[in-house]
């Protein structure tokens, strides 16, 4: 607990349900040091579902979407103090953050 400097999430969290994503971030929390900074990367959008394929291969994924506001709330909810934010719509949307312990 509070030995890390920072922490690289970038599209990881967006395959776990949001109760669990939310119980990680607090995990999150507890790993960073006071001061500690976090990158974190979700897709944007609404609800969850189960994709058949992935990169053109038979490997089912799981896939949560969530809204700006909803994020920084449960950012905030576990502890973070939210930096900066914004939307990168490269490929598809992302939302990006960086928050501090």
């Amino acid at each position: 607990a509070g030995t890390a400097d920072g922490l690289w999430v970038s599209a990881s969290l967006l395959h776990l349900p949001k109760a669990e994503a939310e119980m990680a971030l607090r995990g999150f929390y507890r790993v960073l040091r006071p001061g500690g900074i976090m990158y974190l990367s979700l897709k944007e959008g609404t609800g969850s579902e189960w994709r058949r394929e992935s990169y053109g291969h038979a490997a089912p994924r799981y896939f949560s979407y969530w809204q700006a506001a909803e994020l920084d709330g449960a950012l905030r909810e576990a502890g973070f103090d939210v930096v900066e934010g914004w939307r990168d719509e490269a490929a598809s949307i992302w939302l990006i953050r960086i928050v501090v312990k």
